[in-house]
């Protein structure tokens, strides 16, 4: 949260030390910028600050120290990734076009069986 708008209050640094929060070295993290999120899709709970931040609080005890990937591919780089399995399968080698371009078998599987 390295902007501050209209957002549930966040802790700061040397507030994050505290025994309902456990990170020692607080950094706005996947938490923080889910609940942005959540802000942002429901302005209801802007107005109920305590709940949304106990919820936080919640969500921290139980996934600390937790790493998580979210992939980010547009859907220009899925298209032409679809492009590419279409150009490459014969009717026969879903591992062989897997292997040449990095992808698993099933999202060659997944890009044959999508209408178009």
């Amino acid at each position: 949260m390295s902007q501050k708008s209209n957002v549930v209050p966040y802790l700061a640094p040397d507030e994050a030390k505290t025994p309902a929060t456990p990170e020692a070295n607080f950094s706005p993290d996947l938490v923080d910028r889910m609940f942005e999120y959540l802000i942002e899709l429901l302005p209801e709970l802007r107005g109920n600050a305590a709940s949304v931040e106990r919820v936080e609080q919640q969500l921290r005890k139980e996934f600390a120290g937790q790493a998580a990937y979210v992939p980010v591919r547009s859907s220009t780089d899925k298209a032409e990734e679809r492009r590419q399995v279409l150009r490459l399968w014969n009717g026969r080698n879903a591992t062989g076009v897997a292997r040449a371009l990095g992808i698993s078998r099933a999202t060659v599987y997944r890009h044959l069986k999508q209408p178009g």
